[in-house]
């Protein structure tokens, strides 16, 4: 049996060409100072890597069920794949800053956020990020990154002011892991499948334009490209590191239909907030299939399980047995409102010819 039970285990952007001095120092200091309390225990992994994605639906992926291939890697890998997980908002900033700060909901500048809390347990910490630095939508994130010891932005601007492909994330993971103090954490930021998904694939192939229209046929081949990245993250990890963990999860979900603008947020259906929680780790042998409603915000709980960290302020969440007893909340871009209160969105299979996809409901 696997050891997985000692798991630790319309907006418009501002683009900035020429920063203006000191631009980058006032990213710190934007929140305040956490107040983890640190209790004794033991790391259970040398390497941590947290993986944020980015619009990805989770059943636009074969390893949780979609009908064609989008996910080969995942389809079979050894990991905990959670069906379930809901994330906190149907946007970036909305969604990570329920996730990522424990108490935010309380205190909305709270410091209390999972870089900090790394980093105050003594594990070096990274922050490697694809998306913006100074956007106007993207300085919460950026600030949450300034806890970590060493952050790295492949975007000195907003998310949209380079096309920058995520698979340089890679070679900077490399470069993290060369680094010999242990424990570490590495948190990696995707541009992952952001609209417009064509922009994402670069020279990465498209096998679905057959099937389907171009820009949903571009959303299945950016899924496709983020499973080939997490097979080239796992198979990384495992080279450097023989006692690791790989966390994947996605900030939120998408649209994904036939209408005029085929893939976009949308707070009102489920599939803005469905999203993929994947767990891959040096101990973990099998692939296993988790079914349990879990809300993003119990993000720091999984995280603290995850490491082994243990803290006085947030109490103990077993992923492989703990569920939301409540009904999951969403923020749909206005005010909290039940997941189970919005509709589903049936989804695009493929057809020959491209002028009436099929759906399933």
């Amino acid at each position: 049996m696997d050891s997985v039970h000692h798991i630790w285990c319309p907006l418009f952007f501002q683009e900035f060409q020429d920063l203006p001095d000191g631009a980058e120092t006032t990213l710190t200091n934007q929140h305040g100072a956490d107040n983890w309390k640190i209790l004794p225990g033991v790391p259970l992994y040398d390497t941590i890597v947290i993986v944020t994605g980015e619009s990805v639906r989770r059943d636009y992926m074969s390893v949780y069920g979609y009908p064609v291939p989008t996910t080969p890697w995942l389809n079979t890998a050894p990991g905990l794949f959670i069906d379930g997980y809901t994330s906190a908002a149907a946007s970036t900033v909305p969604s990570l800053s329920r996730t990522l700060i424990y108490d935010y909901e309380q205190n909305p500048d709270s410091g209390n956020n999972v870089v900090a809390l790394a980093a105050k347990a003594g594990y070096s910490t990274w922050w490697i990020s694809n998306q913006g630095k100074l956007g106007e939508h993207d300085t919460r994130i950026s600030v949450i990154a300034s806890d970590a010891e060493h952050t790295v932005f492949l975007k000195k601007g907003s998310f949209a002011s380079r096309k920058t492909d995520d698979m340089l994330l890679l070679q900077e993971t490399e470069r993290a892991l060369a680094d010999k103090s242990s424990p570490k954490v590495i948190f990696l930021h995707m541009i992952g499948s952001h609209p417009n998904p064509c922009d994402r694939l670069n020279s990465w192939p498209n096998h679905y334009l057959e099937q389907y229209p171009r820009k949903v046929a571009c959303y299945l081949a950016s899924i496709s490209k983020l499973d080939n990245f997490l097979g080239q993250l796992d198979g990384i990890l495992r080279r450097h590191s023989r006692h690791f963990a790989m966390l994947y999860f996605s900030d939120y979900g998408m649209s994904v239909s036939d209408s005029a603008n085929p893939v976009h947020h949308d707070g009102h259906i489920q599939g803005g907030y469905s999203v993929p929680l994947i767990i891959t780790a040096s101990d973990i042998t099998s692939h296993q299939s988790v079914s349990r409603k879990i809300s993003a915000r119990h993000f720091a709980g999984i995280f603290q399980w995850l490491t082994g960290i243990r803290t006085e302020n947030i109490p103990p969440f077993n992923l492989l047995t703990d569920e939301d007893n409540e009904p999951v909340m969403v923020f749909n871009g206005e005010r909290n409102v039940l997941a189970d209160s919005l509709k589903p969105q049936p989804l695009i299979l493929p057809v020959r010819g491209k002028s009436s996809p099929d759906y399933v409901r």
